[in-house]
Formats: C-alpha cells, sequence, structure tokens
C-alpha cells in the first residue's frame, strides 16, 4: 500500500537537497518539486526522511516509468504466484495451418 510523507519529512528534505535534483543529475527544481520513496513502498520503503528524494517533476516521472512500475508489476505477480492467487496460464496444445485447420497434439 502507498503511503504519502509527512510535511515535516517533505521540509526536511527540501532544506538537505538545498533546491537541486537528488536523481542524481544535480539541477535547479523548476516548480513544484516531488517527493519520492528511495525504495518503493510495494518493494519494502518506508517513509523515513533517509528513504526520501527530492526530485524535479521531470526526473520524477522518468525514475517512475523506467523502473518502479516494472519492478512494482513483477513483485506483485510473484506474490500472488506464490499464494496461489494468479490462474495458470493455459497453452494451446496444438496448431494451425494456413487454411484455418486445427492440427490437436497428443
Amino acid at each position: 500500500m502507498r503511503q504519502e510523507f509527512t510535511k515535516a519529512t517533505k521540509a526536511s528534505a527540501f532544506l538537505r537537497a538545498a533546491g537541486r535534483c537528488e536523481c542524481g543529475c544535480g539541477m535547479k527544481i523548476q516548480g513544484t518539486p516531488e517527493y519520492d520513496h528511495a525504495i518503493a513502498c510495494a518493494l519494502g520503503g518506508d517513509n523515513s526522511l533517509e528513504n526520501c528524494r527530492v526530485l524535479d517533476p521531470k526526473c520524477h516521472r522518468r525514475k517512475t516509468s523506467a523502473k518502479d512500475v516494472p519492478a512494482i508489476a513483477k513483485n506483485t505477480r510473484t506474490f500472488e504466484n506464490q499464494r496461489g492467487l494468479r490462474d495458470k496460464r493455459r497453452s494451446f496444445k496444438g496448431s494451425r495451418k494456413f487454411n484455418g485447420d486445427v492440427t490437436w497434439r497428443t
């Protein structure tokens, strides 16, 4: 479950960053800063100051779409598979020919 940072944590993180993006680019934050979990909550992260990073909105979108979304999706699939919550995918036991006929394998 996703959790938000407290106002005190956000304020401390912003002071620590000194108005610069903490993704590694170091550029000055343009517009409203975004607060990111360095380790996503779905992957075991918490709401501590050490896990809070201040990012420029462009860097935040890039980081979230490239790293977090696929990792969280894989974590969810693994969690559901281990607990038997996902249906097993059934493979098609046959082959189609160009004319539309189906040859069944035994």
